[in-house]
């Protein structure tokens, strides 16, 4: 993904300053009652500490993006995410309407967790409710949705979790856009 290739640029022109610094606070040893090299030291300390900050393994960023269907949300993260690249649909069925985790892999994949039987049972009783609030409202199109593709939910249910690797990223986008 081209914002990964971004960072790694930004920490290889980070790593040349970090060095730069170094050699030169490393001929101005000797010579400190002349020059001030304490701001200098401050700045690359601060750098340091910035950037082991970033890239600590145990730090994991989430963010959550919320807004009503065709607000934009999958063109947003698109932009984002994948330099443009329409890699999350953008069709007039909302694939985004369930929880939609992205997280950075090497490998071209997806990762996708269905709902478990008592799951569906709750959606399929909320979609024949009459109750006007949103959780009955998704579960109404959720199943209007699958009644139209002529899927048989039950056959995803008994899977529980599927993870599908792709050649290219472009088999993916793909088979995200059936």
């Amino acid at each position: 993904m081209q914002i990964f290739e971004k960072t790694a640029s930004e920490q290889k022109r980070i790593d040349e300053f970090l060095n730069i610094t170094e050699k030169h606070l490393e001929k101005l040893k000797g010579y400190e009652e002349y020059v001030q090299t304490s701001l200098l030291k401050g700045v690359r300390e601060d750098l340091l500490q910035i950037t082991n900050n970033f890239y600590c393994n145990d730090r994991k960023l989430n963010i959550g993006i919320i807004g009503q269907v065709k607000a934009g949300k999958s063109t947003f993260l698109n932009t984002l995410l994948f330099d443009g690249k329409p890699v999350l649909p953008t069709a007039r069925t909302p694939k985004t309407a369930a929880l939609t985790k992205i997280e950075y892999s090497k490998e071209n994949r997806i990762c996708v967790e269905y709902y478990d039987i008592n799951e569906w049972k709750t959606l399929e009783e909320y979609g024949q409710s009459e109750i006007e609030d949103n959780e009955h409202t998704v579960a109404r199109e959720t199943m209007k949705m699958v009644a139209e593709s002529g899927i048989n939910p039950y056959t995803y249910i008994e899977k529980q979790k599927e993870d599908i690797a792709f050649p290219s990223l472009e088999e993916l986008m793909g088979q995200l856009n059936e």
